[in-house]
């Protein structure tokens, strides 16, 4: 959803905050946001919180805004309205905001925005942020390997984060994740995929994986300790919303549809099956997450059929947040060994990951 604004100068209690498709914060003053996009208790705009570009360390006018949620928050709460105080990079796989709006649209406005984000800032009041997502697609091609040379199908993804409770000031929490997605092919496109089409290893449209139907690709619950430096997460999880994320690249929703560009082709990661995650922020420059997954589950099947322990992904992901490194500005530069198991075979291997 995207609304045309000036930018303005970071002012926490006075601006609009958004993040545009560079992951830059984008500040526009609150007398030039429609007063219809505001919360409706808008005097400091402190309770309004764009969604963190994935892959990127929390800026200083989003971390000012968040510590003035928490001030006077001095005791246990439920649901509570504020968020977790988190790592300045963890935080950017582990909240989601309550903003839907974002510049650089190519459509700047809709008729039904002003009700949506009044949906988002609501909802946000008892704990519950989110993102849903929705596709439709239609392509065709000369020469089509097998099947029908025209596909279509639409996309579903809902992603949220529901605070369930927090200690005094937001330093310890726990809330649940959930994640579900909804695929339905058109016409032929139910019976076949896109790389079978073109007789393809890569799938060029990765937004449609050839299964019809729902999916839960995540539901687990989330445990920040020692002021948000450590999170642990446990249940059916998709490793790729945490490791692996790179802001330029990481969705096929507004940048690379081809799945090479999405998500690395060497690096394991699992959805679907029980998981856990653990990450740490030790301090500013560095964190280190580790992912690991037991069982092969299809996706659309309950985690516990055709579970077994002779699958198993083990991946861990060590981090340096660095400001102009080398000449080129400010990066995020991983490194991801991981161990894995199909089977009887035994792999291993190390990937990276450059933004």
């Amino acid at each position: 959803m995207g609304w045309a604004g000036q930018d303005g100068a970071p002012n926490p209690a006075q601006t609009f905050l958004r993040y545009d498709n560079l992951g830059n914060l984008v500040a526009t003053p609150k007398d030039e946001v429609p007063s219809t996009l505001l919360p409706t208790d808008a005097a400091s705009l402190r309770y309004q919180v764009p969604r963190q570009a994935p892959g990127t360390t929390r800026p200083k006018a989003l971390e000012e805004r968040l510590e003035a949620q928490r001030e006077g928050a001095d005791a246990f709460t439920w649901f509570p309205r504020f968020h977790p105080k988190l790592g300045p990079y963890i935080a950017s796989p582990d909240a989601v905001g309550n903003t839907a709006l974002r510049p650089g649209a190519l459509v700047t406005s809709t008729t039904d925005a002003e009700w949506i984000q009044a949906f988002k800032y609501r909802v946000s009041d008892y704990g519950l942020n989110y993102s849903l997502a929705q596709t439709v697609t239609w392509l065709t091609m000369d020469g089509a390997h097998s099947g029908d040379p025209s596909m279509g199908f639409y996309t579903f993804d809902w992603f949220s984060k529901w605070t369930v409770y927090s200690t005094a000031h937001g330093n310890e929490a726990g809330w649940l994740s959930s994640q579900v997605k909804v695929l339905e092919g058109f016409g032929s496109t139910r019976s076949q995929t896109v790389p079978g089409a073109i007789g393809s290893l890569v799938n060029p449209a990765s937004l449609w994986n050839g299964r019809n139907g729902v999916e839960v690709a995540e539901m687990a619950w989330h445990q920040s300790l020692a002021g948000g430096r450590v999170v642990a997460v446990a249940g059916i999880i998709n490793e790729s919303n945490y490791l692996d994320l790179n802001t330029f690249a990481n969705t096929a929703r507004g940048q690379f549809l081809n799945s090479a560009f999405v998500n690395s082709m060497v690096v394991p990661l699992p959805a679907y099956s029980p998981s856990v995650n653990l990450q740490w922020k030790p301090q500013s420059s560095w964190y280190v997450m580790n992912g690991t997954s037991i069982g092969n589950i299809a996706a659309g099947r309950l985690p516990w059929v055709g579970w077994n322990d002779r699958s198993w992904v083990s991946v861990t992901e060590i981090g340096y947040v660095g400001k102009n490194v080398l000449g080129l500005g400010n990066g995020v530069y991983r490194v991801q060994p991981f161990l894995a198991q199909a089977g009887g075979d035994v792999g291993a291997g190390v990937g990276l990951n450059f933004q």
